[in-house]
């Protein structure tokens, strides 16, 4: 995501076709600004789990889009005219991104050394070290996924962003001089076919490798070379005033669609990204033509104010919702609902003095009264500080010796590895894996002298495994199939995606061939599953398959072993029972009515973890590590549960 660039380009004299195009689209543009305001909105929304706006992490396409539009026609402005170097180009990425980034980073590693467990602030002092050299997105590529649960308080999550446009600017300058110098009346051609082979990457890597696909830049460099496209078109121009606004109108349709109706479910981006790009695009286009209601719209002045203010917006939202989770900083005492809007408007008040006293002094020529050369010393040096502060709270782990030894043993489950009790990467795949990882011959195993119990779903599926292996393993043979992210009904199995590949095999080739005792359901469902549950529910019913459906689990607002640890150093447990999210409550009882009227059998896990008062720990242990998933010592209290109550016994 690019600070917004506010100035004027002076257009060329040269009166070549391409120096016309690009100093015409290079021209500030307020409904750009405007652009960048809903965009930034959007991401924001969806931080905050705003439930209309689930799908607005497509507002990060919109930067993309815009800064390959802007910083293409600055080059080929300059290139044009003799005036751009690398060195100023570079020069000026730095005071614009730089200065406001390493404010956030700074403030969000002393909170971290006050809020923070060890081995949370490790993570952390990892994600500023990755993010000072720009390989965020190739950190959180390996260590977390986009819409990982624990994503959700990750304050240096968004950073991904500005690596991938950090190592794109990094090759794209020397291309386009490159192309200038040796092959002048192929650029067109040359970018057009980065575009492409970028294109297709993505759209391969969305079905074998969501993680790659969503943070690599090889996969998200399309979305930047659609921009550079738009600002080297030659003669684009829409003189007709309806035309105009039907395209504006059709772009910003399509992202309010993709805000709306896109969740984390989507596979993405290939594909799925062309929307919110393509309609990116048609907004500069009919903004650059002429006036338009959608135009006039997103040139108004609040928009247009969010817009330049957007950069330091974007960084500061994120740690602020985070710090509101963890540590529930606001805390009026009468609503979330009051804290959290309370946590927005410090969002825009700090956004706002951050554009005001650090990112205009240092983009300024005159900023600070100093030259350029220092401001840039002073950025660079004040990475280099962050990073070296990263370094050392690696070195010393975290600083233990904050806490006390039962804090820190309830503290230690944040790091609980699930991989051998989920069997993640063979039996339950992950985003970087393809439907081929799945090993049939493991996790499918049939087995003569026991019945046979199918497990299917998401994570929350996964995190049941081990409980029912070890509680009714002896009686019955449990097979597992899972994919995260992946809801286990008909409807999502026609895609393309691991998750839609698991799903067909295992309702069109597996259970019609090879029947079961028992098929057992469970995701992290929402309101919006419930009707797609029926309809699955009603095909396994006319096949005689016998169905189990798991409820929702008892979800908290903050990690389980987290809660714990804070109430062993405050020495009050009262508190815990006010951080269960009771949205899941109301869930439970809406799919508990629906299973009633099918012939399935429900199975109640919130009411089995929270009868009356919840079970926060089990033999000496979390039963979560994060804010819904199991620990193995959960899964087996649940499993246990439901078989002293002679459920899930067929």
């Amino acid at each position: 995501m690019t600070a917004p660039i506010c100035q004027p380009l002076q257009p060329s004299s040269h009166k070549s076709e391409t120096t016309n195009s690009t100093s015409r689209h290079a021209q500030y543009r307020p409904d750009v600004d405007g652009l960048r305001a809903v965009a930034v909105l959007g991401v924001f929304a969806f931080h905050a789990n705003v439930s209309a706006l689930l799908g607005a992490f497509t507002g990060v396409d919109v930067f993309f889009v815009i800064s390959g539009w802007l910083i293409t026609s600055q080059i080929l402005s300059g290139v044009a005219e003799g005036t751009f170097t690398i060195s100023g180009f570079y020069r000026r990425r730095i005071l614009r991104i730089v200065p406001a980034l390493l404010a956030m980073l700074l403030v969000v590693m002393i909170w971290g050394g006050y809020h923070l467990y060890p081995g949370e602030l490790i993570r952390l002092a990892q994600g500023v070290v990755a993010t000072v050299f720009s390989v965020s997105n190739l950190y959180l590529r390996k260590t977390v996924g986009y819409f990982d649960d624990s994503s959700a308080i990750n304050p240096l999550l968004h950073t991904w962003s500005l690596g991938v446009e950090e190592q794109f600017y990094i090759v794209f300058p020397a291309l386009i001089i490159a192309i200038a110098r040796w092959w002048p009346k192929r650029r067109n051609f040359i970018l057009v076919s980065l575009a492409i082979l970028s294109f297709i990457v993505s759209v391969k890597l969305s079905h074998s490798d969501l993680s790659g696909a969503f943070y690599l830049p090889q996969s998200r460099g399309w979305e930047l070379l659609i921009g550079s496209l738009l600002a080297i078109a030659p003669g684009l121009n829409i003189r007709a005033r309806w035309v105009r606004e039907l395209i504006a109108l059709s772009g910003l349709g399509a992202l309010l669609f993709t805000f709306h109706f896109y969740s984390r479910h989507t596979p993405f981006p290939g594909y799925a990204a062309l929307l919110p790009c393509v309609g990116t695009a048609f907004l500069i286009l009919a903004g650059g033509s002429g006036r338009s209601t959608v135009t006039s719209f997103l040139s108004a002045r609040p928009l247009v104010f969010i817009g330049k203010i957007s950069y330091s917006l974007y960084l500061w939202h994120l740690p602020l919702i985070v710090m509101q989770r963890i540590d529930r900083f606001v805390n009026t005492g009468v609503s979330k609902t009051l804290d959290g809007a309370l946590v927005v408007l410090l969002a825009f008040v700090i956004a706002v003095l951050s554009w005001v006293l650090i990112e205009q002094p240092f983009r300024s020529k005159t900023g600070f009264s100093v030259s350029n050369r220092v401001r840039v010393a002073f950025a660079l040096g004040g990475m280099a500080a962050a990073c070296l502060a990263g370094l050392w709270l690696i070195r010393v782990q975290g600083i233990p010796d904050r806490f006390s030894t039962q804090e820190l043993k309830a503290a230690s489950y944040l790091s609980w590895d699930s991989a051998n009790a989920y069997r993640r990467g063979t039996c339950f795949l992950m985003n970087d894996a393809g439907f081929s990882s799945f090993n049939k011959d493991i996790c499918l195993a049939r087995s003569q002298d026991k019945k046979t119990y199918l497990l299917i779903g998401d994570s929350h599926a996964a995190d049941l495994y081990s409980g029912l292996k070890l509680v009714y393993g002896n009686a019955y043979n449990i097979l597992q199939a899972n994919a995260i992210g992946c809801m286990p009904i008909l409807s999502d199995r026609t895609g393309t995606s691991p998750c839609n590949e698991m799903n067909r095999y295992i309702f069109d080739e597996y259970l019609p061939t090879h029947p079961v005792d028992l098929l057992i359901i469970s995701a992290r469902w929402d309101a919006t599953n419930i009707e797609h549950l029926r309809e699955t529910i009603e095909w396994t019913t006319a096949r005689g398959i016998r169905t189990a459906v798991v409820g929702p689990s008892v979800e908290f607002d903050a990690q389980l072993p987290r809660l714990l640890a804070a109430s062993i150093h405050s020495k009050e447990t009262s508190t815990l029972p006010a951080h269960v999210l009771a949205k899941y409550e109301v869930l439970d009882t809406q799919i508990a009515s629906m299973v009633a009227k099918t012939q399935a059998t429900y199975i109640d896990a919130f009411k089995t973890i929270c009868p009356s008062q919840c079970t926060y720990m089990s033999n000496g242990e979390p039963i979560m590590f994060d804010t819904a998933h199991l620990t193995q010592s959960g899964s087996v209290f649940l499993a246990a549960s439901l078989k002293e109550s002679g459920r899930l016994i067929y």
